[in-house]
């Protein structure tokens, strides 16, 4: 009862922001174990992590490489596990938040609002579901976009020169996160610079660390895409598909309305007065109202151009993330001086909250029982079925596989073994003396043709396999999953 009486009593002393941040920490760390408790198995974005973090590279295909880097360190740290994944991860969501809660406190003035306007990403499904469960440079792009912001509120309070440089740092680290930062960081510049009360800060030579500091931090990663301009360039090739130049156009307008929508439903519902026209607001907050006005319309600016210039096709809503991360902020800001009823603002809290936990609830349900809503990556037996696989002969060396997901979660079960795909063609500097062919069951015997396009290089000849192994999916009781596997002894085959 004492040690209560005093954890209340420590509680009660410490400040809203700590609080708050004592919160983020607790709700992901949340996130964190649940991720490792539900599944061995790895989703898309995590097996890619798996695979890469087995060299030090400049670049890894068509994203730049910081997540990458950042992830090696953890798994140094923690080990080659699905923990350093998620504590990685959901360290970047705490990030998000916090940063995004102290810029909504230098914009609104106020902590509660400043709370409400933070968590609101929890309620919809880019920031909330997709974030969480889905992406992963993305998360850490946003991070680097919410520190940015923030470091920029304090460069124009202060003017100070600390301040240029962290801000010079954090360009270029989000440049080496996602090049799309690179929309976020010019639209808010422009918008800044269109403002009286932000000019000075943009004209101050100091300025120019902003950009000579990023283009030193990020210049080993485009020499890397210079000298491998093909592999860098992929994923924005598939995207060219030629079809009508409107598609990207209507699909950026469909994704426009998908990540606005929810949040101006919500504070129609919560809030109306926030679209009402509001003549409360002094010089600074009305400042900072146009700033991000204008922020989002360069932004959506410049993302108009970028479809057009690169010709893409099948706009994806969460590339739009790293702009509409400030909305609910914005609409917040407009509320400056307005009456709000306390019901209303305590629904809402309990909306957030309500929503924060259906995160949790939903990914467990959704694993915990496959045959309601499916067999994903997830529920991947390679464990159960890696015993199998070294009954075969194979306990170390080179595995190839054209299935990123099989081949990481392998990588898992041989840690000393190094695995490929014909996404991920690492130079290859050991001699192995066993190589293990494997894939899953979309393929059957025959030997994919992106497998069997990399055979060459290893100087391994295979059309077919006769051996197949199989298990039960994760949490089912009569779907299995089935694998084809050969493996190729080069010691045999001198002899």
């Amino acid at each position: 009862m004492e040690a209560m009486i005093r954890i209340k009593s420590w509680w009660t002393g410490l400040k809203t922001e700590r609080k708050f941040l004592f919160v983020l920490i607790g709700y992901f760390l949340l996130h964190t174990l649940v991720r490792v408790f539900i599944s061995n198995s790895l989703e898309f974005d995590e097996a890619e992590q798996i695979l890469f973090s087995q060299q030090l590279s400049f670049g890894y295909g068509s994203q730049p490489p910081l997540y990458e880097w950042v992830q090696k360190v953890f798994f140094s740290i923690f080990g080659l596990n699905i923990f350093s994944l998620a504590i990685f991860k959901n360290s970047l969501f705490v990030l998000i938040y916090f940063f995004l809660y102290k810029s909504a406190q230098i914009i609104l003035k106020d902590n509660l609002r400043a709370i409400l306007a933070s968590s609101a990403l929890l309620v919809t499904y880019t920031y909330g579901w997709q974030s969480m469960h889905q992406l992963t440079h993305a998360i850490l792009a946003l991070s680097l976009c919410s520190i940015t912001f923030f470091i920029f509120l304090r460069l124009v309070e202060t003017r100070a020169t600390k301040h240029y440089l962290v801000l010079a740092v954090c360009v270029g680290l989000g440049i080496l996160s996602k090049y799309n930062y690179l929309i976020f960081i010019l639209a808010l510049l422009f918008s800044a610079f269109s403002l009286k009360g932000f000019r000075k800060t943009i004209l101050d030579k100091r300025m120019l660390l902003v950009l000579i500091i990023p283009v030193c931090i990020s210049a080993g990663h485009f020499a890397w895409v210079a000298l491998n301009f093909q592999q860098a360039t992929l994923r924005l090739t598939e995207m060219q598909i030629d079809v009508e130049k409107t598609k990207g156009l209507l699909d950026l307008l469909i994704c426009l309305l998908a990540i606005l929508g929810p949040f101006c439903v919500i504070f129609v519902i919560f809030f109306p007065k926030a679209f009402t026209k509001n003549r409360l607001l002094n010089l600074a907050e009305n400042q900072f109202k146009q700033l991000l006005e204008r922020f989002f319309i360069s932004a959506i600016v410049i993302t108009v151009l970028w479809v057009l210039i690169f010709k893409i096709v099948d706009f994806e809503e969460r590339w739009l993330q790293l702009i509409f991360f400030l909305f609910p902020t914005y609409l917040f800001s407009r509320l400056k001086g307005k009456v709000v009823s306390k019901l209303r603002v305590k629904v809402y809290s309990w909306l957030i909250i309500f929503s924060a936990f259906m995160l949790i609830f939903m990914l467990t349900i959704c694993v915990l029982f496959p045959d309601t809503f499916g067999y994903k990556r997830l529920h991947y037996p390679i464990a159960e079925l890696s015993k199998e696989i070294r009954a075969e002969g194979f306990d170390r060396g080179l595995v190839l596989s054209p299935d990123t997901s099989v081949a990481a979660d392998i990588k898992l079960q041989f840690k000393d073994s190094l695995v490929l795909t014909h996404r991920i063609p690492f130079e290859v500097s050991e001699n192995f003396d066993k190589i293990l062919l494997i894939w899953g069951d979309v393929w059957w015997y025959d030997v994919p043709d992106e497998l069997g396009k990399i055979l060459p290089r290893h100087n391994v000849e295979a059309k077919r396999t006769n051996i197949a192994k199989k298990a039960l999916y994760k949490y089912s009781k009569d779907e299995y999953y089935e694998i084809y596997l050969m493996v190729v002894d080069k010691r045999e085959s001198s002899e």
